[in-house]
Parts: structure tokens; C-alpha cells; sequence
């Protein structure tokens, strides 16, 4: 049996490795790039849901220091004033903030979380305050 020479292997083999060689870097990059997406995304995510776990944390202390304020002083108040003082502060907040990428933050008071029409009314929105 014969078997090529040396000479005519070279290229043949030099071709496989080359081929080889770009598949694996093609492979790697697009791997690469979906997994550095997915995190990005994922990161994104988490930032988000900590702004707006921040931002909850930040809207019931403005109310019960509200609450507090007025109990020391007996001054009479009712829930609704409560929220109605709470939403003026916050929308002071909201429509001076300034984000990156034209971002904005808005605030939905969810009346049916089955959802459906009508399931929210808009308290505060950064972006639309004439849609308030």
C-alpha cells in the first residue's frame, strides 16, 4: 500500500489545521458573544429590580417619617393625606431626576392585579407628568 509523500500531506494537512483553527475561533466568538450578552441582560435585570426595591424602600420612609412628624405634633391626618403629601414629594423627585439614556422612572397604583383594562392609575411618571 502507498501512501502520499510528505510532500503533497503538507498543504492537505496545513488546510485541515487552518480550517480547524478559524471554525474554532468562530465558534468561540459566537459563543462568547451570546454569553456576554445573556449576563449583560441578566445584570441589567438585577440593577433594575434593585433600583426599584431602592425606591420602594425610599417612598415608605418618606411616609412614615410623615406619620411620625405628624403624630409628635397632634396634628389629625388621614391616610389619604398621607399619600397625597407622599406623591407630591415623590413627584418633585421623579420630574427633577436626570438619567442616563433618556431613561425615567414611573409609578402605577396597581387597583387590579388581575390585570386587564383600567387595572392601574398612573400616580407619577417622569418622562409624561401631563398623563399624571
Amino acid at each position: 500500500m502507498k501512501f502520499l509523500s510528505q510532500k503533497t500531506n503538507t498543504p492537505f494537512i496545513s488546510v485541515v489545521f487552518v480550517l480547524l483553527i478559524t471554525s474554532i475561533l468562530v465558534l468561540t466568538t459566537g459563543f462568547n458573544d451570546y454569553r456576554l450578552k445573556e449576563n449583560l441582560t441578566a445584570f441589567q435585570k438585577r440593577e433594575m429590580k434593585s433600583s426599584v426595591d431602592s425606591f420602594i424602600i425610599m417612598i415608605d420612609s418618606i411616609r412614615a417619617d410623615l406619620r411620625e412628624n405628624l403624630e409628635q405634633d397632634n396634628f389629625g391626618f388621614t391616610e389619604d393625606y398621607i399619600k397625597e403629601e407622599t406623591l407630591k414629594f415623590i413627584r418633585h423627585i421623579v420630574h427633577e431626576s436626570d438619567f442616563a439614556n433618556g431613561a425615567y422612572i414611573w409609578i402605577n397604583e396597581v387597583t387590579n392585579f388581575d390585570g386587564g383594562d383600567n387595572y392601574a392609575i398612573r400616580q407619577v411618571h417622569g418622562n409624561l407628568p401631563e398623563t399624571e
